[in-house]
């Protein structure tokens, strides 16, 4: 477990100010992944709220109080300033050292006026802390040269973080230095967070990563005595279809009243043919009924509403090829949440009516219209491709999935901070 701290300037969390969500998003991914954090605020910062912290973040409230100055380019810093830069420098050794820091991210230290004082008191540690890396995070566009954007005066483990690689050699040409010094970490946004997804969610998406991680994502809730009117067996096909052309899957079915022996057995022959199909059983194909915590179902009668929905803004495909349905709520709760795209039974004429006609409609029969294609099979593969190339022309989904898949918080860890921070501490 690395000993991690991000350093800011901050007297509150102050909700309109982002950068104060870009680090309480920051220390939220580096606690869960089992570092313990310490986020450095200014020494009067007020009461915090502190229900965002992990047990293994803590506040230090040690950056010195200071009444800041816009410094401009080859401006000498005050008396008071260079007294602040001494007092930073001194700070930070101590605290480094007696919480033994191995790594520091900064936020703007480096870069804006107003903190040139705390820049400079870095400085001043330049070789002081040989044991430890710096990650300077610079959000905005550097583009005047000033005196104190100088890597070569902060020392061997300094580096530059900066969200887009579009940039990199403009801010290693400010900074002084090469684009060796400058790595790339995209900044996080994750639906769990920006929606407040409760815990029960985010249990699930760290039991059934798939439901973040993977291509295309459907959640189909069905109860578990009416699956064939539901055409679940169909979902399965056309899923697997998809999977056998090259893309990761997950389909999640929210499944209620999986209450007795018989349900319990259903559901075994249907994840049996989800791997007829290709899918696998527990990673890309899930009940919800058989979910276990503690040793326990807890969805066994089925999943409350608010965890659903939030399930539901995870997928980009909503294939529904029920046999009979009245309206079918389930169609504009899912559109509406995720803005998937929605595959609904041609046969069942109401249909068309319920989606406004302005989506993908095919024939599965109905329980007015009888449909028996020559090669169900075949004709459900034809199915999945069209629905792959209709994705692959939909710009609102193909972003939304991208956004989806690349700015979660586990994505940016395992493949942004983790090899970054690992990668640097190799030339210490």
């Amino acid at each position: 477990m690395a000993k991690i701290a991000i350093l800011t300037t901050f007297a509150k969390f102050d909700p309109w100010y982002s950068l104060t969500g870009i680090v309480k998003d920051q220390a939220r991914m580096l606690a869960e992944y089992g570092n313990e954090v310490f986020i450095f605020v200014n020494e009067k910062f007020g009461d915090a709220d502190q229900l965002f912290l992990d047990p293994n973040c803590h506040l230090v409230k040690k950056i010195p109080f200071t009444h800041l100055h816009d410094y401009q380019n080859n401006e000498s810093l005050s008396e008071e300033h260079q007294n602040i830069a001494q007092k930073t420098a001194d700070v930070l050794l101590e605290q480094i050292q007696d919480l033994k820091i191995d790594t520091i991210f900064t936020h703007d230290f480096i870069f804006t006026g107003w903190n040139k004082p705390y820049a400079l008191g870095i400085q001043k540690l330049n070789g002081k802390t040989p044991e430890t890396i710096w990650l300077h995070w610079i959000h905005s566009i550097p583009s005047r040269f000033s005196d104190w954007w100088n890597m070569a005066e902060y020392g061997r483990g300094h580096k530059i973080i900066y969200p887009n690689a579009t940039d990199r050699i403009r801010v290693a040409e400010n900074y002084r230095t090469t684009t060796d010094s400058v790595r790339i970490i995209p900044h996080i946004k994750d639906l769990r967070i920006m929606f407040d997804f409760s815990e029960e969610t985010c249990e699930l998406i760290d039991n059934y990563p798939a439901l973040m991680q993977a291509d295309v994502v459907q959640v189909y809730p069905a109860s578990s005595d009416r699956f064939e009117s539901k055409r679940v067996a169909e979902v399965i096909k056309i899923m697997g279809a998809i999977k056998s052309c090259g893309h990761s899957v997950c389909l999640f079915i929210a499944n209620q009243w999986a209450t007795t022996q018989k349900h319990y057995a259903n559901l075994l022959e249907f994840y049996e043919l989800g791997r007829k199909y290709g899918l696998d059983p527990t990673r890309d194909f899930i009940f919800s009924s058989l979910f276990t915590v503690n040793n326990k179902q807890p969805y066994k009668v089925g999943v409350p509403a608010k965890i659903l929905t939030q399930l539901m803004m995870l997928s980009n495909l909503f294939v529904f090829p029920t046999r009979e349905e009245t309206f079918g709520l389930v169609l504009p709760e899912v559109s509406l949440a995720s803005g998937a795209l929605c595959v609904l039974n041609k046969s069942l004429q109401m249909m068309t009516e319920v989606g406004g006609g302005n989506t993908l409609y095919f024939d599965f029969g109905s329980y007015t219209h009888n449909f028996e294609p020559a090669n169900m099979d075949d004709y459900l593969k034809q199915i999945a491709l069209i629905i792959l190339g209709r994705m692959q022309e939909n710009d609102s989904i193909l972003t939304r999935t991208f956004m989806r898949k690349h700015y979660n918080y586990d994505n940016l860890f395992r493949y942004y901070y983790a090899p970054v921070m690992a990668e640097v501490r190799l030339h210490l």
